[in-house]
């Protein structure tokens, strides 16, 4: 995780102005005893879980328990992922005698996963936050219709993508067919010709004859390039189950469905 994008942030120094009586004339009572001073206590950090890539906050709030006006000064130190405390900046806030004063800042985005623990130098104070990566959702039909093909599909981001891509096994088409329905969200590898496009508002569903057999049928969502009759394509998907459909003999058809996270055409 990269420090320097974890942290922009500045203390703000806030310091209370000191007035004084004078009497007019008359003899005041005057208490001449000294006030306690300034004791600070951490009473609330902030921790949490937030998004990669998305603003965070930085927030805490310092109580001033002793008699007298005075500064909260600290260091800011953070943990990323376990590893050895870093400074990162210095804290100076203004606290009055009996109250509170909140810390602030809102953060910019980091782009790295993982949790990243927070103190305040001289203090109890210990916190954490989360920083987990966004995920994309499958989308489309729940309940299989055997009229029609109707395959679920997914938008992957390109982190996903890169996954699926590393995870693929090279695995045969007879081991996916018999297995489908047990190895739902498999990443998987194929080579194929596309033969059918169906078109659907956001995605399309392709029906790719895999290896050099028309025996070997898969039907596969994808929301990305359009392709067409003929081309000859290599993709990375998981599997989504077994995909039933009424043939044009009026008979069913069960072929591997699978959701597409790349495919690119072939030389």
């Amino acid at each position: 995780m990269d420090r320097r994008k974890l942290i922009s942030v500045a203390g703000a120094t806030l310091l209370a102005g000191c007035g004084s009586n004078t009497g007019n004339g008359g003899s005041t009572p005057q208490d001449n005893s000294t006030p306690e001073p300034a004791e600070f206590e951490v009473i609330s950090t902030t921790g949490g879980t937030y998004t990669t890539g998305e603003s965070w906050p930085l927030e805490f709030t310092v109580a001033n328990r002793g008699g007298s006006d005075g500064v909260f000064e600290s260091q800011l130190q953070l943990s990323p992922s376990g590893s050895d405390w870093e400074d990162v900046m210095e804290i100076s806030l203004a606290v009055d005698a009996g109250e509170s004063s909140r810390f602030y800042q809102q953060v910019d985005p980091i782009d790295s996963a993982g949790t990243v623990s927070f103190r305040l130098q001289g203090t109890e104070a210990q916190w954490s936050i989360t920083f987990e990566r966004p995920e994309s959702e499958f989308q489309g039909p729940s309940d299989e219709d055997r009229t029609y093909v109707d395959l679920q599909y997914r938008d992957y981001l390109e982190y996903e993508v890169e996954e699926i891509k590393s995870e693929a096994s090279e695995t045969s088409y007879e081991d996916v067919f018999r297995n489908a329905d047990d190895r739902r969200g498999d990443a998987v590898h194929f080579a194929g010709t596309v033969a059918q496009n169906i078109p659907y508002e956001t995605y399309d569903v392709y029906l790719i004859f895999t290896g050099n057999s028309y025996s070997e049928p898969i039907y596969a969502s994808y929301v990305g390039d359009k392709f067409i009759q003929g081309d000859e394509v290599e993709l990375w998907g998981q599997i989504l189950g077994t995909e039933i459909y009424q043939s044009g003999a009026g008979g069913t058809n069960t072929v591997p469905g699978i959701a597409i996270a790349e495919m690119v055409i072939t030389d």
